[in-house]
């Protein structure tokens, strides 16, 4: 994982995400530690902190998530985390994250703690992006997000509609998520969310299929892999300000670089893709 991180820094990523349930985070800090400062201050460390552990647990406190935030700072070994996100929020607990969170985020930022405060979707269950609807609405009216992460692939693209332009005009970072995932990297997961898709009768199989019937096998034509087509459709307008990819291998990473460097898809294809998949808000591409 260190040397993943190197790797990355070489190849010009500047933005490390991770959280206080991954177990990343001193990997992290392994990685930037001995760093000259001309590369280390141009690195912007992201952390998350949930809010909920689960069903019929009580919520977290705001205390408690302030010494979560501290042994963070403490882990990763620096002296303040740039971006701090509350961690997969759902519809129903924004109302807990509002009132009691935010707050002790607001004043964990004026004491130096943290840098920026964000928000992240359950985008499994929040499908229709519901959450960050009301932290923008929240936004609009004065709340100190700085950022969302917004799940966001070319199987469900409705973030592009509404949200990521909202988020531009209200001066909110947007950080993309779920560009790739089981279904845009495993053929027989993707014709799987294909049979589910395929009882909606607005959704056109024939434009989302290939002229052999393969889910998606036409796109091809345009980059070397279904998930290559995947990041750069991510890259295309309304495109978030970062997507976010995670590896556990330098090959791999080179490989999704290298795909992201290629830059946004024609306008062929992505209207192809739209018309296909324009309408959809079920699925996440998991």
């Amino acid at each position: 994982a260190i040397a993943d991180v190197r790797r990355a820094i070489d190849l010009g990523i500047t933005l490390y995400d991770t959280a206080e349930s991954y177990g990343t985070e001193s990997h992290i800090a392994a990685a930037i530690r001995d760093l000259p400062a001309s590369v280390r201050d141009t690195l912007v460390i992201c952390t998350k902190h949930a809010a909920f552990s689960g069903p019929g647990v009580p919520p977290r406190s705001a205390d408690d998530f302030i010494v979560g935030i501290e042994q963070s700072i403490r882990t990763l070994g620096v002296d303040a985390i740039d971006l701090e996100q509350v961690h997969g929020v759902e519809p129903r607990e924004y109302g807990h994250v509002r009132q009691e969170i935010l707050p002790a985020l607001d004043r964990a930022r004026d004491a130096g703690k943290i840098r920026h405060l964000g928000v992240t979707e359950m985008f499994q269950r929040d499908t229709q992006h519901k959450a960050l609807s009301r932290v923008l609405d929240d936004v609009s009216t004065g709340a100190p997000w700085s950022s969302i992460m917004v799940g966001h692939n070319l199987l469900n693209q409705i973030a592009g509609d509404s949200i990521i332009p909202r988020a531009r005009e209200l001066g909110v970072a947007t950080l993309g998520m779920f560009a790739v995932r089981r279904a845009l990297s495993r053929p027989d997961r993707l014709a799987e969310i294909f049979a589910e898709l395929a009882k909606d009768p607005r959704f056109d199989v024939a434009l989302a299929n290939g002229s052999d019937g393969a889910p998606l096998s036409w796109l091809l034509d345009f980059a070397d892999s279904i998930p290559e087509a995947a990041y750069r459709f991510c890259l295309s307008e309304p495109a978030p300000d970062v997507v976010l990819t995670g590896t556990g291998s330098i090959e791999h990473l080179e490989a999704n670089v290298r795909a992201i460097e290629r830059g946004p898809l024609p306008a062929e294809a992505l209207s192809r893709l739209r018309g296909a998949f324009g309408h959809v808000n079920t699925v996440t591409g998991h």
